[in-house]
């Protein structure tokens, strides 16, 4: 029968209320602190040799050693000072401005403090059982680890007996189990996977060199070893001091850091930077959660860093990459004989981020060392995964010929502003959107800093390389260019279009002759018009190729779609350009009048002949060929100067767009990802704004078309406000002409949506909103949106963050119950 919990006289006070140093000391004596000691089965231990004695020496200041490490294991005498440094560390990373604890910041504590049985159940009635207060001041939190001691023991006992119970697997034809395959194996118990690299050398720095790591001594000896050195080898310990070392010291640190690091510390910012300049670019999303997990409250300073708690840091973030590629590698591992072959390993490496191309895969297969027909091992994979990361899934020669662009736009400093990658892609003949390009900038710009080096950059690609190649399997997909379907250039064009690729069909045989070995090449126009078939590889290939054949045209088209060329096209024509080509400066001059710039001032004309010559030149840096261009300061226009002289506005006008979204982005304090999620949210919103209204447009009359003469004859033009986009712009089955300027606000509409969208955003939420909240909400939407035009994206944010950090009409909570509701609903429909 269950004995009831004695009385202390505590019993109904407030465990919000801070508590006085008696209360605390009355609540920690409630419960007799339990005590547990290994069985190490001295039987099995005398039939084996004894192990050397445990080594003194530690990697840095505050680490254990293993000899210090042991203690936890097998000492009931308290901590020593070492381990209190530790611990006093750990307090002051989720210790609020109070110098207290939360209750929920538990588990997190005692995973930085290494602890292999933590879990959210046994910390949370652990917590009930040393305090019963939610917050816990140092004395608490010291007796809270001291006790969850005895839990780590019991739990490390059962693991040892679980693995024995488990017995030795059968050695698989000549391979006996090693040492390293036996603490493999115990790990996993844990839920930990690791490298033979890295056992081995622990191995060595426990004592344990001659020994089979099957026993309970040697295995807790190995648990020992991993601590005092985090599971690193010591390649990596180095390269991790390099790293943090980079990092400047933070001179504004509070007395309990220095006392308890007793050595640099770096800022709390800085820690995610050295993490990854450590790992690489590739552990970000895990990095962004282990982050999560060790902020602290709003409103709090982080705590500054010292090397201890960094390699901490950097164990639990490669021990979350660990764990993700050992959960694919053990599902592809169907036989369960711890290898996979080469298809396998490129089945694996896809939920990583890289669809390699044969010529990838050979080319990093050739790097590690791995035949085309091998079977291999966990440690092979996680080698093969680290060169593929390094080399971001890029041959040597895709690699230089990206980073010869990046060096062409960054220059000298080797770093380009975030605001220039798009231009650099569309150089490139990338066709992403400029919201598109934001998305995945964001996602490389872990930092935030606004700039881009090389790394980052091939990283960006890497992003965008894997976009193209999804477009690519759909577009071969729907086109039935299998092995067994045709490949008849008609076909192939058809689905190169459907890529967004478009090049002419004879353009498009040459570039398939290119592709083909030397020996192969045909002469003749339909050497491909058969029914033999295309690979993916071969496709992709070629798409790659046309892709970048494209940029040359591109380039030449201000980066303008052929459809866009032709509308500009047709309104240079309303102009009545002479046989040669050219337009004077007064028609040129009407031609701009409705582009909303003030042309007609004399400094809106100084401009007007700057923006000009501007456009020649950029025209003229594109091959365009000087006929086709004109020379500075002619009064005689030509077509290709006018299309780089809209060219010139747009990227004005994007500029401003992107220099208000990073001010936003650096006041606001939302994740990468609820930016994205926002993002999308937004454009629902913005697009079912933009279908009510042409709903509305099309109720109305058609427009009145009025008739202008001209020397070069009638030309019928829209009488009427300009359209939302191209397509209503021009009317081609009229005969319409868009003017230039419907075609410039087609391509600088910016998406905004109403206050009431941001209303109709909050009902499923369950919001009714009071008079005075509804007051209160419209004076904010008129704060952010001062023109009146409607909030566009970085002004939604805006709202966002006043409502998020106002709680206004109960967000929090509302949101909360929201996602619970869905999450039980989903629960439901899979039950």
């Amino acid at each position: 029968k269950k004995q009831p919990t004695p009385r202390t006289g505590t019993e109904g006070r407030d465990a919000v209320r801070k508590p006085t140093d008696a209360e605390r000391v009355m609540s920690r004596s409630r419960i007799k602190k339990r005590t547990t000691t290994i069985n190490l089965d001295p039987k099995l231990a005398e039939s084996k040799c004894a192990l050397p004695p445990p080594s003194s020496t530690t990697v840095a200041e505050i680490f254990p050693s293993v000899e210090q490490a042991l203690e936890r294991f097998y000492t009931d005498s308290g901590f020593t000072s070492q381990e209190m440094r530790r611990i006093q560390t750990v307090f002051n990373r989720f210790a609020r401005g109070d110098k207290e604890v939360g209750t929920d910041s538990l588990h997190q504590a005692l995973l930085q403090l290494g602890f292999l049985m933590a879990t959210e159940a046994s910390v949370e009635q652990l917590a009930k059982e040393t305090t019963e207060y939610e917050r816990l001041d140092f004395a608490d939190f010291i007796e809270f680890v001291d006790r969850f001691v005895a839990i780590e023991r019991s739990g490390i006992q059962e693991k040892l007996s679980e693995w024995e119970s488990e017995g030795l697997p059968e050695p698989t034809g000549a391979l006996k189990q090693t040492a390293a395959d036996n603490v493999q194996r115990f790990m996993r118990l844990f839920g930990v996977a690791c490298t033979k690299e890295s056992v081995n050398e622990i191995i060595g720095h426990a004592g344990l060199s001659d020994a089979s790591c099957d026993s309970r001594e040697e295995l807790v000896r190995f648990l020992a070893g991993r601590r005092a050195c985090e599971g690193f080898t010591q390649a990596d310990i180095t390269a991790a001091r390099e790293a943090f070392d980079e990092c400047d010291e933070d001179t504004h640190v509070t007395s309990e850091g220095l006392l308890a690091a007793r050595g640099k510390l770096i800022a709390a910012e800085e820690i995610s930077n050295a993490l990854l300049n450590f790992d690489s670019l590739y552990c970000a999303e895990h990095l962004r959660a282990l982050m999560t997990d060790l902020a602290p409250e709003e409103g709090e300073k982080p705590a500054s860093c010292g090397f201890w708690e960094f390699l901490v840091c950097a164990r639990r973030l490669r021990e979350m990459q660990y764990m993700e590629i050992a959960g694919i590698f053990e599902k592809l591992d169907e036989d369960k004989d711890k290898l996979v072959s080469v298809d396998e390993l490129k089945e694996l490496i896809k939920p990583l981020g890289f669809n390699l191309m044969q010529a990838e895969l050979e080319a990093l297969l050739e790097k590690t060392e791995v035949a085309e027909d091998a079977f291999i091992d966990f440690d092979a994979v996680w080698s093969f995964v680290l060169a593929c990361r390094e080399h971001n899934g890029f041959t040597e020669a895709e690699a230089e010929e990206l980073v010869g662009f990046f060096d062409k736009f960054s220059g000298e400093s080797g770093e380009m502003p975030n605001l220039e990658v798009f231009d650099l892609l569309r150089y490139m003949g990338q066709t992403s959107s400029l919201e598109e390009v934001i998305v995945l900038v964001e996602e490389v710009d872990f930092n935030g800093n606004g700039t881009m080096d090389s790394g980052e950059f091939l990283r960006l690609m890497r992003l965008q390389k894997e976009q193209n190649l999804a477009c690519y399997k759909k577009a071969y997909s729907e086109g039935e260019l299998g092995e067994d379907g045709n490949s008849d250039s008609h076909t192939v064009h058809t689905a190169l279009e459907a890529c967004d690729l478009r090049i002419p069909m004879s353009q498009l045989q040459s570039l398939r002759n290119e592709l083909k070995p030397a020996d192969e090449q045909e002469k003749e126009e339909d050497a491909f018009d058969d029914d033999a078939g295309l690979s993916f590889d071969d496709f992709a290939r070629l798409a790659e190729k046309v892709r970048s054949y494209i940029p040359v045209l591109a380039r030449k088209r201000a980066y303008f779609k052929e459809k866009d060329i032709n509308a500009m096209g047709k309104a240079f024509m309303t102009q009545n350009p002479n046989q040669f080509g050219h337009i004077t400066v007064p028609k040129m001059l009407f031609l701009v009048a409705d582009l909303g710039q003030n042309f007609h001032s004399m400094e809106g004309r100084t401009m007007f002949f700057k923006l000009l010559d501007q456009a020649r030149a950029a025209a003229r840096n594109a091959d365009v060929s000087p006929e086709d261009v004109g020379n500075p300061g002619t009064p005689r226009i030509r077509f290709m100067p006018v299309v780089h002289f809209i060219r010139g506005l747009v990227k004005q006008h994007e500029d401003v767009v992107n220099t208000r979204q990073g001010a936003i982005m650096k006041k606001i304090r939302f994740s990468s990802e609820e930016v994205v999620q926002f993002k999308g949210l937004f454009h629902q919103l913005a697009c079912r704004r933009n279908l009510e209204q042409e709903q509305v447009l099309q109720a109305k009359p058609k427009p009145v078309r009025s008739r202008r003469h001209s020397v070069g004859g009638e030309v019928a033009r829209w009488a009427t406000v300009e359209a939302t986009d191209l397509s209503h712009a021009e009317d081609t089955s009229s005969g319409s002409t868009a003017s230039l300027g419907q075609i410039f606000r087609a391509f600088t509409k910016v998406e905004r949506i109403s206050g009431s969208d941001v209303v109709t955003m909050m009902q499923p939420l369950g919001f009714k909103l009071t008079v005075p909240e509804k007051a209160e909400l419209t004076k904010r939407l008129a704060e952010v949106d001062k023109d009146g035009e409607g909030l566009d994206f970085p002004g939604f944010l805006e709202i966002m963050q006043w409502m998020v950090e106002s709680n206004f009409g109960g967000v929090i909570e509302k949101s909360d119950k929201a996602v619970a509701m869905q999450a039980a609903k989903r629960a439901h429909l899979a039950g």
